[in-house]
């Protein structure tokens, strides 16, 4: 495989403080015991109920979650202040982190339905509605697969379900969560909910894998809106430059898979519309280190694009501007690539 090496991608290192063994092991049972009560909870609890319950774990939360909504709050305000009132920002910050908190609800209420039915993504299909599948038809036709651009928006999690209910071969590449137990707990759900899953790590073995499933003409999903810094490149995000992930870019150059925006916006309790959205275009050159940040810049303005139309389904208190840019960096702004909002 051909290693590819980006001038342009220098950022302002920042260390971590190291959290101790008994920390570490404290934080993974408390995750363990929380993700083993919301399973008890949600076998008795209503769907219906959902929203109340996020509304009242919401405002009880505020005191123990004050360092992601401030971020959120700086991140609204930088992004969206010029267009938002104070007020509008601070609703936005509450509806993202409720959103949050709904997606969660319905993702483990799903778990719990998969493993006691028998035919448990018949039940998912009637939760999803896709729009733009003909999109979706017509860039598997092609027989590259399709690079799937998604983001953490919507119930990206329950998202794939749209897709696999429907007979669509679904791969992903997933960061296993630290909780050991919690983690054999999702794959198990992942493998019954129809997901290809590709472990992110090791890097040269998710690319492998992820090569192959575009090889297989299925749909790989690649999240590209969080903070990167180390491999990635700067581009316009809400008018800041964004440490961002070029894989989408590397892939679809390499095997000419389209990418293809794939969206999961909410139309009420465990009820969903995933937009696909036609294939991106990509112009060309030929200079390999220049298309790839092209590349990237149009699909960072596709996401920006959604996160404006429905800005309460992004996660605002993701840290995204973290990464720093030594010095000033090249950054490309193109027109909308997205017609189709």
């Amino acid at each position: 495989m051909t290693e590819i090496h980006l001038r342009n991608s220098g950022v302002v290192k920042m260390k971590k403080k190291k959290k101790s063994k008994f920390k570490k092991k404290f934080e993974k049972n408390v995750s363990w015991i929380t993700f083993s009560l919301m399973r008890a909870l949600l076998t008795f609890i209503p769907e219906r109920a959902f929203p109340s319950i996020v509304h009242y774990l919401e405002v009880i939360s505020r005191p123990f979650s004050r360092k992601w909504r401030r971020i959120a709050l700086e991140n609204l305000t930088l992004s969206l202040g010029k267009e938002k009132s104070k007020e509008e920002i601070e609703h936005i910050c509450r509806a993202c982190l409720r959103e949050v908190g709904m997606s969660f609800c319905e993702m483990v209420s799903a778990m719990v339905s998969l493993f006691r039915n028998s035919s448990p993504l018949n039940e998912l299909k009637e939760k999803f509605f896709l729009e733009g599948e003909e999109n979706l038809k017509r860039a598997l036709s092609k027989g590259k697969g399709v690079i799937g651009l998604c983001a953490h928006f919507g119930n990206f999690t329950l998202m794939g379900a749209g897709l696999t209910s429907r007979g669509y071969p679904y791969a992903l590449v997933v960061r296993p969560t630290d909780e050991s137990r919690v983690e054999t707990y999702f794959q198990k759900w992942r493998d019954k909910m129809g997901y290809d899953s590709i472990p992110a790590l090791p890097r040269s073995q998710a690319v492998r894998q992820s090569l192959l499933a575009l090889r297989q003409n299925k749909i790989l999903a690649l999240f590209a809106d969080q903070n990167k810094a180390k491999g990635g490149v700067f581009v316009d995000f809400f008018g800041r430059p964004a440490g961002t992930v070029v894989g989408p870019a590397v892939m679809a150059l390499r095997t000419g898979a389209p990418i293809v925006p794939i969206f999961n916006v909410r139309q009420g309790t465990n009820k969903h519309k995933v937009i696909i959205g036609a294939p991106i275009q990509l112009e060309i050159s030929g200079n390999q280190e220049k298309d790839i940040l092209v590349v990237t810049a149009k699909v960072t303005k596709v996401i920006e694009d959604f996160v404006r139309q429905y800005p309460t389904h992004w996660w605002w208190f993701h840290n995204r501007w973290k990464a720093k840019p030594k010095k000033k960096e090249e950054m490309e702004t193109p027109e909308s690539s997205s017609p189709f909002l």
